[in-house]
């Protein structure tokens, strides 16, 4: 699974942010800072041992026969399921089976005939005697007749997984014009037992049929293959899917919809993607790199894709990033962009997450949620391993480099272990751990044991686990039979010990020793564990070349002594980059030049620009290493160039200011764009770069596009009034954002049309920003239509928006509107009391009277939409 980006990726500026503040530069020599603390959080006392799920059954085939039925949001079932004992005869058997209602449930007997059998029906299960005691080579088929009821299930889920329901009505009724009817699940981690009763567990796999019965009007989507589509006669249609290799019941998916598909073939499997239509034209554009991202991950992991088919589906009110159902993904909306949109963002690394889990979670699945990290740690590396391949180690690293700054950050005050046996909700290990931390524990293995063995050790990994479960031991088992080393260390300090290193670097030159010193220090506290075991490349820089050393790094503090002819230009601990850790390289500045002309990796010139940003001058090697990176060929470091370049704005503007234009115009990222436009609003005079204000406002880039506009409102506002009719009609993320902040002060206008529609479009989280800035506007408003309308939009999403912080954001702006149309009403009653009771036209008290009053039912409908609101959350 993907979650939501912002939740496990940092933008690249806190990612900047968070890098400088761990690494600071000064001068030689220098004594180590004092040892901080790096303590984890006590273990919650309701924390209890989250055991791996006891298989006392063993699930083989689920055969289930679906009929939607959307005026009631439930759906109506008959499931067969095949089992057997796991290993000890039983006579009894506990299916999971939230808010079902249950009709019969009978056993099929060989002869074919069916045994009705006594139940017990719960809020969770369904509780069965058996007939008989089954042993494990008999084999038990249930035959179970019931209605699923989605929306009884009424929990919120998780930060990662927003929903509880595991199926989901979209506009059932078709009533809301702008918003298509759909149907759709989500499993993980169990919540598909809320549509059909199975044993909801990670640890058991599953063929399946499923016969699906909808309108003609739909398309359907499932696992496995579309065998066959049966029209009845009625208007309806059943499709049959079968899925013939064996998944857990949480990737188990249906989806009913009116999408268009678009198909292609590699090795002779379907790929098919589904969406809105107005997007079919891009669909190729938006999943078009699929089928090369097959044939690199079939050949780099050297086991070939399996599955029947690879779909990927577009879902309106998704209630996460996206989800790896076997041969069926879903996707929210956001992925869904035209070519313009895509140009500032695209979702590769998603797509390559989602595609990677075939492998690393669905051929091969964690045996417990315990050891999640075994699906979400390889998939969050599966995108590191395509943008390597794809476009390079610099964009690789990039994101290598944003994936550790967020673990780092989202785990400053806790950072558990990465495999963890005792939490609160399997869901709460979705997290940076299981993500961020994970990828890099794999990229920090494979610069540990090489290449070759790496991926021999995936290799094997795969092919004695496929379609089985597996334990983070396993892993360690397939590595080290590869390598024939012992990895108990490396496994247990980095999987299983909560916290991480806490690294901190000092230099010292001895000029009459003619000695380079180096002093590692662990500063992380050590009351409950030993240092960490870092292995380690120590580059040493000289006028003769680079000279490697390696060093094993294993106890609190080590001093290396290099013996050299003269100082060196620079020395490179942990060259590679690999150490997992909160880094303080307290490196001299001076060596920071030389480290971007000569460092081979991108977080060489990355930490050498970051740092000499920090404070320079103009003439200095430092300076003169900024005015460089402008240059540079990847890029995200050409933007940290022009995020720094303000010095030289200041001070050389006659050599800066023609880079940055240039820059602001003609670089081919628009991220660069982006912020040579901003740099110009911040360090240049209006009148030194107004000639290109038309082209950069005729950007391909929204993002590039809304700078401009950004920079207009402040420096030329009448300027950006005129260009305001032509970017209300634009939908790009970043325009709606700057269009919404603008008209959230508009108090002549009627902008309530536009806030809906910008609502409707906007993706991801910046329909947050556009809620704020509605009840901004509304509150401005001295037209109480606005309001009634504004409010009118903000009930609907309250009470039906998927997602319960875009909600909790619609109830503010709820709120916010009841304390400005409160206050009005009051200052109105103030108003009347006032009034003189003679001389006082009829007419006039009559109005204020009629305002007075309407204000007052606005508040008391804002009161009781409130109240039920508050009553109904979970």
């Amino acid at each position: 699974m993907s979650v939501p980006a912002p939740f496990i990726r940092l933008s690249l500026l806190s990612v900047a942010l968070l890098l400088v503040a761990c690494s600071g530069s000064r001068q030689l020599p220098a004594s180590p800072p004092a040892a901080v603390s790096s303590k984890t959080e006590p273990r919650k006392q309701q924390e209890a041992y989250a055991a791996k799920p006891n298989r006392i059954w063993d699930l083989v085939h689920t055969r289930l026969e679906l009929q939607p039925r959307w005026d009631k949001r439930e759906i109506d079932g008959k499931a067969t399921l095949f089992l057997h004992p796991h290993f000890y005869p039983t006579d009894s058997l506990v299916l999971d089976a939230k808010m079902m209602l249950v009709k019969q449930v009978g056993r099929i007997r060989a002869q074919g005939d069916t045994l009705l059998l006594p139940f017990r029906n719960d809020s969770s299960t369904i509780r069965l005697k058996l007939d008989t005691v089954f042993h494990r080579d008999n084999q038990l088929v249930l035959w179970i007749d019931y209605t699923g009821r989605p929306d009884l299930r009424t929990g919120d889920g998780s930060r990662a997984i927003r929903g509880e329901k595991g199926l989901y009505f979209i506009n059932p009724d078709g009533k809301d014009p702008n918003k298509p009817t759909q149907l759709w699940s989500q499993g993980e981690t169990a919540h598909n037992s809320v549509w059909f009763p199975t044993l909801d567990a990670p640890n058991q796999k599953t063929t399946q049929e499923i016969y699906l019965t909808v309108d003609t009007s739909f398309v359907t989507l499932s696992n496995g293959l579309l065998l066959s589509q049966q029209l009845n006669g009625n208007g309806t249609r059943t499709d049959y899917w079968k899925q013939s290799l064996p998944a857990p019941p949480y990737l188990t998916m249906i989806g009913v919809g009116r999408w268009s598909v678009t198909r292609e073939r590699w090795n002779n499997i379907e790929l098919s993607y589904y969406t809105d239509p107005a997007y079919a034209p891009y669909a190729r554009r938006i999943f078009g790199k699929t089928a090369k991202m097959l044939d690199f991950f079939s050949n780099k992991l050297g086991y070939p894709f399996v599955w029947e088919k690879y779909a990927q589906v577009c879902v309106h009110e998704y209630i996460s990033g996206a989800m790896e159902n076997a041969t069926a993904v879903v996707h929210g909306t956001g992925i869904q962009q035209d070519p313009r949109q895509q140009l500032d963002y695209d979702y590769e690394d998603v797509i390559a997450h989602e595609l990677i889990h075939h492998w690393f979670g669905d051929l091969v699945t964690c045996a417990s949620w315990s050891n999640v990290v075994l699906n979400e740690g390889f998939a969050n590396y599966g995108e590191y391993l395509w943008r390597e391949h794809a476009y390079g180690s610099d964009d690789a690293d990039r994101l290598n480099i944003e994936d550790l700054s967020s673990y780092l950050a989202a785990t400053s005050k806790s950072d558990p272990p990465a495999v963890r046996y005792r939490y609160e909700d399997a869901e709460d290990l979705f997290d940076a751990v299981s993500y961020n931390k994970g990828g890099r524990i794999l990229h920090l293995l494979r610069r540990q044991i090489g290449d070759d063995a790496f991926f021999a050790s995936l290799k094997l990994y795969l092919q004695r686990h496929a379609f089985g479960n597996v334990e983070v031991d396993d892993f360690r088992q397939a590595v080290e039979e590869v390598t024939g080393e012992d990895l108990h260390w490396f496994f247990d300090q980095w999987y299983f010990r909560p916290g991480r290193p806490i690294l901190n670097v000092d230099y010292a030159w001895d000029e009459s020793a003619r000695s380079m010193s180096v002093t590692l220090e662990q500063q992380q506290s050590m009351e409950e564990h030993a240092p960490y075991r870092l292995p380690m490349l120590i580059d040493v820089y000289t006028v003769n070349g680079r000279k490697s050393i390696p060093v094993d790094f294993n106890s609190a503090k080590q001093t290396i002594r290099i013996p050299l002819e003269q100082a060196p230009e620079l020395v490179n601990v942990d060259a590679d980059k690999r150490i997992l850790c909160t880094r303080r390289d307290n490196k001299p500045k001076e060596w920071l030049p030389y480290q971007y002309a000569h460092g081979p990796r991108y977080y060489d010139r990355w930490e050498a620009v970051s740092k000499l940003s920090e404070n320079y001058e103009v003439a200095s090697a430092g300076g003169k290493t900024i005015f460089s990176a402008l240059q540079d060929p990847y890029w995200r470091i050409r933007k940290k160039a022009v995020e720094s370049i303000g010095t030289w704005m200041q001070s050389r503007a006659d050599t800066a200011l023609p880079v940055v234009k240039r820059l602001a115009t003609g670089d081919p990222e628009s991220a660069v764009r982006s912020e040579a436009w901003r740099s110009l609003r911040r360090f240049a005079e209006y009148d030194d770069y107004a000639e290109l204000v038309p082209s950069g406002l005729r950007d391909s880039s929204y993002e590039v596009c809304a700078k401009v506009f950004e920079l207009l409102k402040e420096k030329d506002p009448a300027l950006a009034a005129q260009q305001v009719p032509q970017l209300e009609k634009d939908s790009g993320n970043a325009i709606l954002e700057v269009m919404a902040a603008y008209f959230a002060t508009d108090e002549q206008h009627d902008r309530i049309g536009w806030f809906t529609r910008a609502l409707r479009q906007a993706k991801g989280y910046t329909r947050y920003g556009i809620v704020n800035n509605f009840s901004k506007y509304l509150s401005a408003q001295h037209d109480l239509e606005r309001q009634r309308q504004g409010a009118d939009q903000l009930e609907e999403l309250a009470q039906n928006a998927t997602g319960r912080y875009f909600r909790s954001a619609a109830v503010s702006a709820l709120r916010s509107l009841k304390a400005t149309v409160e206050s009005r009403t009051n200052t109105l009653d103030k108003e009347l009391n006032q009034l003189p009771v003679t001389n006082t036209p009829q007419i006039e008290r009559s109005r204020k009277e009629r305002d007075r009053n309407e204000h007052r039912e606005l508040l008391d409908r804002l009161e009781r939409t409130l109240a039920t609101l508050d009553a109904t959350r979970p």
